[in-house]
This record gives structure tokens, C-alpha cells and sequence, in this order.
């Protein structure tokens, strides 16, 4: 029983250890809080797939009670409106009146379309002509009512999936890039939720022991 214990103390132990390694890794990847967080859009769409990703970046910060997106296109590539710009997710009910734009020629919302999944709210972006847009800014409030009428309180109450309407070099192209399955912003929230997870169960199993 007593070497049953001291094993298991340092199995406990050396989880431990291993959940601060993965811990301070991931610092450098995960906001310390809700409060911000960016998305790589490398995900294109048959129309696009003959250009490399990435395509574009799409930040999430938590200022008061609203959040600012703001999409950062990378490389050559730019935003193709005419139409369909970006899209996104979050609470039912936004109407334009929740969006206030930094970036001039932007609107809300046009309906979802085809060629990119189905977001809720897709914005609506200028002809790209010969000098398309390379950024967009945004702050999104949250409708009345939401959340107790406090607002937004965290970055992820938009969702984690996005899309940008990207327009190739010379506008050779345009095509749809939304966010991988695979997104190290997303892969690191989990790994960080299964180290606590695996902390737990040797924390448990030690005591019982």
C-alpha cells in the first residue's frame, strides 16, 4: 500500500509538472484571459485553392463590454467585396445597428450565400477594383438583453469559425478562406482543458489511494 501510494504521488507529481511545461507554452499562445484572440483563415474554397495560404488574419479584442474584429489580410491578397466580405458568428438578434465600422464602404448584414458555409452575419464590402481593401475594422455590441444586458464578456461569444472574401494578385482570383479545423488558438484552449482534466483524475486517484 505504501509503494502503491508513493507511486501514485509521483505520477501525480510528474503530471503536474508536464500540465506547467504545456501551461507556460501555451501562455504564448493563449490570451490570459477571454479578452483577445487570433484566428488564421487558411481553409479555402475550391475557387481559391490553387493560391498558398494563409490568407488572412482575424483578431478578437474585448473592449468594455463590446468586442473589436479586426481582419488583417496577409501577403498580396485582399478583400474581395462587391457583396460578401466577412462573415461571422454570435448571439441572435444583431442587427446593423450593432456594428460600427472603422473601415469606410462596410455594412451589415447581408444574408448567408453559397460557396462558404453558413455564417449569420456577413458583411457586405466595397467593389475591390484595382486597390482592394487589405484590413477591416469593427466593433460589434451585443443586442439588448444579452447577457443580462452586460454585454459582451468574453471574445468567444463570437465563435471561433470566420470567413474573408479574398481576391488574388491582379485580381486573377477571388475565393472564400475560412478558419481550419485545426487552429492552434483552438488546439491549445483544448490541450490546456485536458491537462486540468488529467491533474484531476491522478489528484483523485492519489487521495483514494
Amino acid at each position: 500500500m505504501t509503494y502503491s501510494v508513493r507511486k501514485d504521488r509521483r505520477c501525480f507529481s510528474r503530471t503536474v509538472t508536464l500540465f506547467s511545461l504545456i501551461f507556460v507554452t501555451l501562455a504564448f499562445c493563449v490570451p490570459a484571459a477571454a479578452d483577445s484572440i487570433t484566428f488564421t483563415l487558411g481553409t479555402p474554397n475550391a475557387s481559391l485553392s490553387s493560391s498558398p495560404a494563409p490568407y488572412a488574419q482575424v483578431s478578437l479584442n474585448l473592449v468594455g463590454n463590446a468586442i473589436t474584429v479586426s481582419v488583417t489580410m496577409l501577403g498580396t491578397y485582399g478583400i474581395a467585396g462587391g457583396g460578401p466580405a466577412f462573415g461571422l458568428n454570435g448571439p441572435s438578434g444583431l442587427t446593423a445597428g450593432n456594428f460600427a465600422f472603422n473601415t469606410p464602404n462596410f455594412s451589415c448584414c447581408n444574408p448567408s450565400g453559397s460557396g462558404y458555409g453558413t455564417f449569420m452575419y456577413v458583411i457586405k464590402g466595397p467593389s475591390p477594383g484595382s486597390n482592394p481593401p487589405k484590413s477591416l475594422s469593427f466593433t460589434v455590441t451585443a443586442p439588448s438583453g444579452f447577457n443580462g444586458g452586460a454585454g459582451f464578456s468574453s471574445v468567444s461569444q463570437l465563435g471561433n469559425q470566420f470567413m474573408v472574401h479574398v481576391i488574388t494578385p491582379n485580381g486573377a482570383a477571388t475565393g472564400y478562406a475560412t478558419v481550419p479545423d485545426g487552429d492552434p488558438s483552438t488546439l491549445a484552449l483544448l490541450a490546456l482543458s485536458l491537462g486540468g482534466v488529467s491533474v484531476l483524475v491522478v489528484a483523485r486517484k492519489v487521495k483514494t489511494g
